[in-house]
């Protein structure tokens, strides 16, 4: 099983690890093939750690709206939409993807809020 450190000090875990194990006596014949499956490894786990992270802030926005609670889901759609932009920045979620996602969340909280009025 392949684990693959990181630097950042947010994740619970400093190590990481793939669902997937990643042999070195794979198919690839040449050193570039197996640099690639390497490579390939550890953007899975970058892209698997941001994407997560958007999907958790945006689902906990969505609970607190579910709960009525306006004043909570302003804040937090504050981290959700930072989330899901800075996912799109590394090439997580494409730009249209993480548009569209701030676009519903922030139509669903004006929603709410016009209704709690």
């Amino acid at each position: 099983e392949l684990l693959c450190y990181t630097s950042n000090p947010q994740t619970a875990s400093s190590y990481l690890r793939l669902s997937q194990p990643v042999l070195e006596s794979s198919v690839a014949n040449t050193q570039s093939a197996q640099q690639r499956i390497r490579n390939s490894a550890r953007k899975a786990i970058f892209n698997r750690l941001h994407r997560s992270r958007s999907r958790t802030f945006v689902k906990n926005t969505e609970e607190l709206l579910a709960k009525k609670d306006i004043a909570g889901a302003q804040i937090a759609v504050i981290k959700a939409v930072s989330a899901v932009d800075k996912a799109a920045g590394k090439g997580v979620f494409h730009k249209n993807k993480a548009s569209r996602t701030k676009s519903r969340l922030m139509k669903a909280i004006a929603k709410a809020a016009a209704a709690k009025k």
